[in-house]
Formats: structure tokens, sequence, C-alpha cells
């Protein structure tokens, strides 16, 4: 990843770090999604200290710090909630019932720079959290959205808060889990 010596093999000036960046990156960002992890951007805020999220387009960064080129990729709150969850990461028995989940109550109170989203969620086993995911409509892909992670109460409440947000057509996703990472 940190070397900066020609790819002998490549065209337009490639190194040998951004043959791995793509190669690497790629295989970790579907790795993600083999753990059931959606496509999650950076901030625009984020973005200068921490680099570019892995699941948002941070694949295409990856190890590109140790190049100098630019800050990397992070693995955001949002992408790593869901593993903190999997029965391969917590050691609990993997639960083979599906999750189905529905909003009880849902309502948001628009926030300073934001928006304050609360609800109540029912389902065939306790939640325990969910991921909100912003997707500013601007770009028809989905790797843009931002994502938030909140826990669930144990009565199937939760509050979570969008910020950052600035003006333009979204849609809001939610993906609700249950204890064995089931969403």
């Amino acid at each position: 990843l940190s070397s900066n010596q020609p790819d002998p093999h490549a065209e337009g000036g490639k190194t040998l770090g951004d043959f791995n960046t793509g190669y690497i990156g790629g295989a970790a960002h579907e790795l993600g999604h083999a753990f059931g992890i959606g496509h999650d951007a950076e901030s625009e805020l984020v973005r200068p200290r921490m680099g570019r999220s892995l699941m948002g387009r941070g694949n295409h960064d990856y190890g590109e710090e140790l190049r100098g080129k630019n800050r990397g990729a992070f693995l955001s709150a949002a992408s790593a909630f869901p593993l903190s969850l999997h029965p391969l990461f917590t050691q609990k028995p993997f639960e083979e019932k599906e999750a189905d989940f529905e909003f009880e109550e849902l309502r948001a109170v628009p926030v300073r720079g934001g928006l304050r989203v609360f609800g109540t969620i029912r389902g065939n086993q306790p939640a325990v959290g969910l991921v909100a995911f912003n997707d500013p409509a601007s770009d028809p892909s989905d790797y843009d959205a931002i994502g938030w992670p909140a826990k669930v109460k144990t009565t199937g409440d939760f509050a979570i808060t969008l910020t950052g947000l600035t003006p333009d057509k979204y849609e809001l996703r939610f993906r609700v889990y249950g204890e064995h990472g089931q969403a």
C-alpha cells in the first residue's frame, strides 16, 4: 500500500500502491456488504480530518494516507455498529429467525442544522439499535448516504439527531437490528 514505485503492468503512472488500494480497498468494501453493511458516506465536515468512509467511496482511498495522497479511508460508526452485533464478533449464537420490525410511531422535529427523529419500534424480537441513512436526491446512487447509529431502548423507543444537513431533497431510510445482528 505504501509503494510509490511505478506499476510495470499499468498505464498512466499508476503505482503499486495505487494497484493495492484498488484491490484491497475494494475487497474490504465488498466484505462489509457480506457482513450486511450498506453504503455509508462521510460528511463534508469529517472528510478533512478522517478521510472517506470505506463503505461509501473510501474503498478508492484505502491506504492512500501511506503514500501521502489523502487521509485514506475509515469505518464509520454507522458501519461499525452492525459489526458490533454480528455473531462472528460477539460469539453469540446465530439466530435463524428472520427479523421483522415495524415503526409503531415515527415523528421528526427540525433542529438547528439538522433533524431530530423519534419513534417506537415493534417486532418479532427486541430491537436493540438502528441506523438512519440520509440520502441526498442530488446523486442517484446511495454512495453519498450518511448514516447515524442509535440504540433502541428495551421499550422500543429511540431518538436520533441527523446533523450537518444542507438544503436538498433527501430520502431517509432506516435499518433496524435485533440483538443477534439481524436487520
